[in-house]
């Protein structure tokens, strides 16, 4: 929890639907900016857990951090797993919107993603990091169908005044970028641009599940797994539609520890 309105949000809602002292707010400071602003942050967040009765713990990197979205992600989700494998947590809960949901698409496919990307984040995944205990969290996305909008106006019912980054304003950062320049152009063309992304994830989601179970049932079928080997039999892949046959090899791939690309 940033203190910002998505995770405070999240927090607030998190908190009020689970059991008294089952809820621990933890924040991260990546030490890439004033110390003024994210001790402020930090106080924030330590006030609001207070006064839901959520335990409250904070956080910093291990080592510098370069700066980059890339490495402050993972050194987030590294920390936020260490702390639920030292609390015995269950569930890591973040507070991304169906606004981060249509930017994450545009990025996936600008970026060259197919159909998995396409589908966007899911509300249940699994740790995005890994981690050195032998239990990763569930990560929960509970706000991933709630726009901005009404996380905002969910704080203001509230009385509640989160914390703004001004870094979010940084065209350096690709999302910023997205989320200040795109996604405005777009929306000029059609108001419900994010909605409609948002959508298009959700669909696309149901359609890679579907072709990944067939996929599945095929491998089972036609593949065979030795020792350090997978055989696949061509006649069967061949009556496959390609969108098939691709995540048979990557299921064969996975057998023997590979990821393989497009």
């Amino acid at each position: 929890c940033s203190g910002g309105p998505d995770s405070l949000s999240a927090l607030v809602a998190t908190t009020r639907s689970r059991p008294a002292g089952s809820v621990i707010a933890a924040c991260f400071d990546h030490q890439l900016r004033p110390a003024p602003e994210t001790e402020a942050d930090i106080a924030l967040v330590a006030e609001v857990a207070g006064r839901l009765g959520a335990c409250f713990v904070s956080g910093v990197p291990s080592t510098p951090l370069p700066g980059d979205e890339r490495s402050a992600r993972e050194a987030r989700y590294r920390w936020l797993g260490e702390v639920c494998a030292r609390f015995e947590v269950r569930i890591g809960v973040t507070g991304h919107t169906e606004d981060d949901q249509a930017e994450t698409v545009l990025l996936r496919l600008t970026r060259g993603s197919g159909l998995r990307g396409a589908a966007g984040m899911r509300v249940r995944a699994s740790w995005p990091v890994e981690l050195t205990s032998e239990a990763a969290p569930e990560l929960l996305r509970p706000l991933l169908t709630i726009t901005r909008a009404d996380v905002e106006d969910y704080l203001d019912a509230l009385g509640l005044e989160a914390r703004l980054d001004p870094t979010n304003e940084l065209l350096t950062y690709a999302r910023n970028r997205l989320r200040n320049r795109v996604i405005p152009a777009l929306e000029l063309l059609n108001p419900r641009a994010k909605p409609h992304l948002a959508a298009f994830a959700a669909r696309a989601r149901l359609d890679d599940e579907a072709l990944e179970e067939w996929a599945v049932r095929e491998f089972a079928a036609h593949g065979r797994v030795d020792e350090g080997e997978v055989s696949l039999t061509r006649s069967s892949l061949r009556r496959l539609p390609a969108a098939v046959t691709t995540r048979v090899f990557r299921l064969a791939a996975a057998e023997l520890g590979l990821s393989l690309t497009s």
